[in-house]
């Protein structure tokens, strides 16, 4: 722009004067020609210093990734040194030390939840079939026998040979009620329903006689006693279904262990037949009498 108005100017010049000699005009080309060669230097100047600022730019982005990149990757380093906890609770020992050798199946922290108690027992290798992980569980306490607590099966264990017993080592998990507070040691008996069938008619299963391809069961009568047959269904090794072949209500004899003093029986004097729950005094040759009911099995 500045070239252009020196040029306007030389112009003008040149316009006002009458005459003007041949020195004086190569000394204004040449002027003009050196100001046109300034004006390009600058021009190239200024796209140099542009070039040199998107190159500058470029770098410094350059480098604010890279920055980025090594803080991103001090925080995942960071990240994989804690140790999370799948839940909440307190750390109740360390097995471990600084500079020990551990692996992935090595244990090295215990942590307790505190809103979960649980009860460690055994079950029979004959019934560890039947149960799964999630079972529900009912869990009697004898210090509060009268309130049950519920909770489900944690854990089943390998077998262990106790005695010549295959039993397998079986954890139950309780939530127990807010108002309750549980201490470590206390003794339990945990209830798992394997099976339930409602309304079903029950009788003692000291009451079944008969063969193996035949159940009988003697329904007490005004005149003594009638043997029937009865089809039976699942049992729980004290009350076994009746399907058919005997009514709610009717009573059945049922056979009686006896038991004899030792001293009684030193001395020649009889034994007395032992009394079973929920049955009447036994009858002549060690009967007794139970009752037919309904209820869940």
């Amino acid at each position: 722009f500045e070239l252009e108005k020196d040029a306007e100017s030389t112009v003008a010049e040149l316009n006002d004067l009458d005459s003007i000699n041949d020195t004086e005009i190569n000394a204004l080309a040449a002027t003009l020609a050196e100001k046109i060669e300034l004006e390009k230097d600058a021009e190239s100047t200024v796209a140099e210093l542009n070039d040199l600022d998107s190159l500058q730019i470029k770098l410094a982005t350059a480098a604010v990734n890279e920055a980025n990149a090594t803080l991103n990757n001090a925080k995942a380093e960071l990240a994989a040194a804690n140790l999370n906890a799948p839940f909440n609770g307190v750390i109740t020992s360390i097995s471990v030390e600084i500079g020990d050798p551990v692996n992935r199946t090595t244990p090295t922290i215990d942590i307790l939840d505190p809103s979960i108690v649980v009860v460690d027992g055994s079950i029979d290798e004959i019934d560890v079939l039947s149960v799964k992980v999630g079972d529900a569980v009912t869990v009697t306490l004898d210090a509060l026998p009268d309130q049950p607590l519920e909770g489900v099966v944690d854990e089943i264990g390998d077998g262990v040979n106790q005695q010549g017993v295959i039993e397998f080592p079986l954890t139950v998990a309780l939530t127990p009620p807010d108002d309750i507070e549980l201490i470590e040691g206390l003794s339990a008996t945990a209830t798992i329903v394997l099976n339930q069938i409602d309304n079903a008619l029950l009788v003692p299963l000291q009451a079944v006689g008969g063969s193996f391809f035949q159940a009988t069961v003697d329904i007490v009568t005004p005149d003594g006693f009638v043997t029937t047959n009865i089809e039976l269904g699942a049992s729980d090794d004290f009350w076994v279904i009746a399907e058919s072949g005997i009514s709610e209500g009717q009573e059945v004899l049922m056979a009686v262990a006896k038991s004899v003093d030792p001293f009684q029986q030193l001395f020649g004097a009889g034994g007395g037949a032992i009394r079973i729950p929920g049955g009447a005094a036994p009858g002549p040759g060690g009967g007794g009498r139970g009752g037919v009911g309904g209820g869940p099995q």
